[in-house]
């Protein structure tokens, strides 16, 4: 499976790089369709190994098939501004979209294939997702509605989650799902790249140039699905490491204080180092003293859940 799919992505994007060049900068559509099918090939081959897998890797290979179809449904929007409406707005609907795309990868990440999970600890896992869904759309209001740094923010945040798959891979014991996780790994970094690339040759001009560019969104996506197909040709539909034991539960993760401490530190970061308006400044003021309330809540419900798993 895995060379059928490796040879599919690879004759698509060299059908891609034909039709590019021989159609020219007229067709306005050509790489706004094409940027559509890889993230839904990845979503096929994602959905496809979840169903024959149980536990933590069912639902890895679940939330990275959404990671694929948020992220084209986001490029189908773009694709109707770009081609019906003349051009993409300067703050478009296709930001959100494209934002909380990111969202599964890490929560994907967070949860890791390669570990079973007793339930006491999913339950915790599920509010922990919640609190990384908070902390993404306090950092999208914060910097994108403010100040419109969406593709500055994707960038950075395509990088924190390259980091993380690298610490997955790196810290799994099993040869079988290191080579898959570093595979994984691979893909997330090009995106990473590819973002950067991207932008780069935007700013250069050229349709023909930033059009064949296109192929740094695709190309992260076909190396995400060789994992996975790699992961279904291999077997690989549980978790190989056993679960920890029940005696030793974190009281509160690291992922919770983590992101509740970042929150005030970002807003007195930001105000050091970017001048905004004082209308902005008061936007960012109350909606990090509105966020704190929630991220509270849901530490709060973590802190109970892991002390009745303790008890119990």
């Amino acid at each position: 499976m895995t060379r059928t799919v490796g040879l599919a992505a690879a004759g698509y994007l060299f059908l891609y790089v034909v039709a590019s060049l021989a159609m020219g900068p007229q067709v306005v559509w050509l790489g706004d369709v094409a940027r559509v099918v890889p993230p839904l090939a990845l979503a096929a081959v994602a959905i496809g190994l979840a169903r024959r897998c149980r536990g933590q890797a069912r639902v890895f290979w679940n939330l990275n098939a959404a990671h694929g179809v948020i992220w084209a449904a986001g490029q189908v929007v773009g694709t109707y501004f770009d081609v019906v409406r003349g051009a993409v707005p300067v703050i478009s609907p296709t930001d959100p979209i494209f934002f909380v795309s990111s969202i599964p990868l890490a929560a994907a990440l967070y949860g890791r294939p390669d570990r079973a999970r007793p339930r006491w600890l999913v339950d915790i896992m599920l509010l922990d997702f919640v609190l990384i869904a908070l902390f993404a759309a306090f950092v999208y209001i914060y910097f994108v509605v403010s100040i419109a740094a969406l593709t500055q923010l994707l960038n950075a945040s395509n990088l924190l989650i390259a980091v993380w798959a690298a610490f997955v891979w790196a810290t799994s014991k099993t040869p079988a799902w290191r080579r898959v996780l570093g595979i994984y790994a691979v893909g997330l970094a090009a995106g990473f790249i590819g973002g950067i690339l991207y932008e780069v040759a935007g700013n250069s001009g050229g349709h023909i140039l930033h059009r064949l560019w296109g192929l740094a969104w695709m190309v992260p996506f076909v190396v995400l699905a060789i994992a996975a197909a790699m992961a279904y040709q291999g077997q690989m539909f549980e978790p190989d490491e056993a679960a920890p034991p029940l005696a030793r539960p974190p009281v509160l993760s690291l992922v919770a204080i983590a992101l509740l401490v970042a929150i005030p530190a970002i807003d007195e970061a930001a105000r050091r180092m970017s001048s905004v308006s004082p209308a902005t400044e008061a936007l960012r003021t109350r909606l990090a003293l509105l966020m704190v309330i929630p991220f509270g809540l849901v530490v709060v419900g973590r802190e109970l859940l892991s002390r009745r798993a303790l008890i119990n």
